[in-house]
């Protein structure tokens, strides 16, 4: 059992056998400083013994408040002897010749035993004031950086450092999982083994109602249930050191502090995981039910015109006129052509997500991949104004030319669906410090305002009033271009129009188009 006096006592100031011998002796030869202080102000200037009592005390006080308890009452026994042996006459004897010294002498060791229970007792006082503040000062310094980790790893590698430099040795956390099992997550050593006593131990503690600390004979660790309000979320074992090994109930109820917050991290940072999970699974239930809605739009659109124009030539074919028969074949091809685009943009975007775009990077002439993207959309583009400015000396490019030629011609098409027939589209290619500058813009209605940055998410659609497109191929176009290390923005003119520009970067030198060192 512990008593009151115990939780008061520092374990650093409980005195080790040789700091009670140095007490002892400091004892005795502060005794040995006053009695000849005392002798020469006694005989020399006529002091008398009481004023000589006097300094005895002093004295005692003196190794009160600078060594143990023990020590000042060595002090004071040798006190009273050196002051009857010097001091009261007969001199140089222990005999007495008055009894009224007597009383002197057991009043001089009442004071000086009182002197040094006091003085020892307001050093415990302050011992005890300095480790609370010492304590505090540990769980603040946890409690900052547990507030700032995020992560079970962070959470753990502050509780294991911590705890071992607040009690010494080896300190590990193990946390539990949605079954209840636990796993060993930290270790101030870094050897990750527990031995099986450890284990039965930890998981006796995790099992326990309170959070009192499990202490098993087999076991050489003490383990302190990580308590949170939903439950019980892992153990913190310790193991000091043998030199600290008994250490002061203070010092383990400092180590339940630390469990305490390790515990309410954990447990934030479990919530944390649970509410992103939460999030992310709405987020893809929204982009399924996105997805589903806008590719069940736009297939069946295509798949209305094919089939009908399929059937009218299945049941009519013969008795239609030559020019009738084409058109129908052209909405036949041309639709089909309008799915095999939607379903290339959702590959395109699945490869983007999933890392699976890979860029086979080559230098290439700009001006040829705008013309093999303007030649892709030549039935598109019939009877639009398309206007390309792109400078002969334009720099060789270290480019994916497929992949940039997606995005010309996912940009193209955004021109093409958004803006009227009669609206001109210009592609321009300027050379800047370190990149090329590629812009597409058009003379249409231009861009909403406030949807410049959003047009690049998924399934975003500036103006969703029915036109073509589920909101992919601008999406697609930001992530081939950032996989190239550029950037791509969108912005309406000034004369009216949008305008999407993107930056390939220009950070190699490259090679000699005439073969020329």
């Amino acid at each position: 059992m512990t008593t009151g006096d115990d939780n008061n006592r520092d374990p650093e100031v409980v005195e080790r056998p040789e700091r009670k011998w140095t007490g002892y002796l400091a004892a005795v030869v502060t005794t040995a400083a006053v009695t000849a202080v005392g002798w020469s102000l006694h005989h020399r200037f006529g002091l008398t013994s009481t004023n000589v009592l006097m300094l005895y005390l002093l004295g005692v006080l003196w190794v009160a408040t600078r060594h143990s308890r023990s020590a000042a009452i060595v002090a004071s026994a040798v006190g009273v002897a050196a002051f009857d042996f010097f001091f009261v006459p007969p001199y140089l004897t222990f005999v007495v010749s008055h009894r009224q010294y007597i009383v002197t002498f057991v009043v001089m060791v009442v004071a000086a035993l009182v002197i040094s229970t006091l003085t020892h007792r307001v050093r415990m006082q302050a011992a005890a004031a300095d480790e609370r503040a010492r304590r505090t000062q540990m769980l603040l310094a946890l409690s900052r950086e547990l507030a700032a980790a995020r992560a079970r790893d962070e959470i753990v590698a502050a509780a294991t450092r911590h705890v071992a430099n607040a009690v010494g040795g080896r300190t590990v956390v193990l946390l539990a999982d949605g079954q209840g099992r636990l796993s060993l997550k930290g270790d101030s050593d870094g050897s990750f083994v527990l031995p099986g006593p450890e284990w039965w131990a930890a998981e006796r503690s995790a099992g326990k109602e309170q959070p009192e600390r499990v202490e098993m004979a087999a076991a050489k660790g003490r383990y302190f249930p990580l308590k949170a309000s939903r439950g019980v979320v892992g153990v913190l074992g310790v193991f000091p050191d043998s030199s600290r090994r008994d250490r002061h109930a203070e010092q383990w109820q400092l180590v339940e502090g630390f469990a305490s917050q390790v515990a309410l991290a954990v447990e934030r940072a479990s919530l944390g995981e649970e509410a992103k999970a939460a999030w992310e699974r709405v987020e893809t239930e929204f982009l399924r039910n996105t997805l589903l809605s806008g590719v069940s739009h736009d297939l069946r659109t295509p798949l209305t015109a094919i089939t009908g124009a399929a059937s009218t030539l299945i049941e009519t074919g013969n008795q239609l006129p030559p020019g009738v028969k084409r058109e129908l074949l052209d909405s036949i091809y041309s639709e089909a052509e309008r799915m095999e685009r939607l379903i290339a943009k959702l590959l395109d975007m699945t490869r983007l997500e999933s890392g699976g775009l890979a860029l086979r990077k080559e230098w290439q002439p700009l001006q040829e991949v705008v013309g093999s993207a303007l030649h892709h959309l030549d039935r598109r583009l019939t009877g639009r104004v398309v206007r390309t400015r792109l400078p002969a000396d334009l720099p060789l490019v270290r480019i994916d030319a497929v992949a940039i030629e997606q995005v010309l011609v996912n940009l193209l098409e955004n021109a093409v669906d958004h803006t009227p027939a009669s609206a001109p589209i210009e592609i321009s290619a300027t050379a800047a410090d370190g990149e090329v500058v590629v812009e597409v813009a058009d003379g249409g209605p231009g861009l909403p305002p406030g949807s410049e940055k959003r047009v690049f998410e998924k399934f975003y659609r500036a103006a969703p009033d029915g036109r073509r497109g589920i909101g992919l191929g601008l999406a697609i176009g930001r992530g081939i271009v950032e996989a190239h290390g550029g950037t791509i923005a969108a912005a309406n003119r000034a004369g009216g129009g949008a305008e999407f520009r993107f930056t390939l970067p220009r950070t190699d030198t490259p090679p000699p188009v005439d073969g020329s060192a």
